[in-house]
């Protein structure tokens, strides 16, 4: 999903205004919440056939220490210091190995890609409505492509014909009505969830980083 949002910003669908506070918000969620820049570099991680999940006693984490200490795999640069960083904090404060909730660290990546989806639907509105607009006027400027039989393609208009294939527009939909149904959704789901989020956390202390260079452990009600 975070994959196909950024496929659709560097299309440039999005005004350059637009474009750069999506980017500037999900690279805010990148830099500050640890369990979301985590996560994703743990993806190459585990796909060098390491497993980064340890247990004990039916409780399951990640080890930062046994992480970083993984023989032949280069961790991402910025990465690698901050686990150091957290690492050296969580022992400052709790005089104890790091051990980071499986749980509690998949559901904060989790309610992070749900912000960044439901922030992206903000940004993307005035693509949307804007490319409605332009396939209005091409359909208007050649109604003669807008196919009027068989039933089932009736209304369908064709932009393109190559190797004996058609690439066609159903005229049918409406695409800001489908917006209206997708922002909705995600509206729904991000709060649903959220609020699932902050009662699995509520008594969690959490890893922030306020820059590349200054971490900070904060209870739940205290988090940013």
């Amino acid at each position: 999903m975070i994959e196909s949002m950024k496929n659709f910003t560097d299309l440039k669908c999005l005004t350059d205004e637009n474009r750069s506070s999506y980017s500037a918000m999900v690279s805010k969620i990148y830099d500050t919440v640890f369990s979301y820049k985590l996560l994703i570099r743990l993806r190459d991680y585990a796909q060098h056939g390491h497993l980064p999940v340890n247990s004990s006693e039916n409780i399951y984490y990640f080890d930062l220490i046994n992480i970083l200490g993984k023989p032949h795999f280069n961790h991402n640069k910025a990465v690698k210091e901050q686990m150091i960083q957290a690492i050296a904090t969580c022992e400052d404060l709790f005089k104890d190995t790091p051990r980071l909730s499986l749980t509690k660290s998949l559901a904060e990546f989790v309610a992070a890609t749900i912000r960044i989806y439901r922030n992206f639907w903000m940004f993307a509105e005035y693509a949307v409505l804007n490319a409605k607009k332009k396939i209005k006027d091409i359909v208007d400027t050649y109604p003669e492509n807008i196919i009027q039989a068989p039933a089932d393609m009736s209304k369908w208009f064709i932009y393109k014909v190559a190797d004996g294939n058609a690439d066609t527009i159903a005229l049918a939909d409406d695409p800001e009505k489908m917006f209206v149904q997708f922002k909705e959704e995600a509206e729904k789901i991000s709060d649903q969830y959220i609020q699932a989020w902050h009662e699995l956390i509520k008594d969690a202390q959490l890893i922030r980083f306020l820059d590349k260079d200054h971490i900070k452990i904060v209870p739940y009600d205290q988090h940013i």
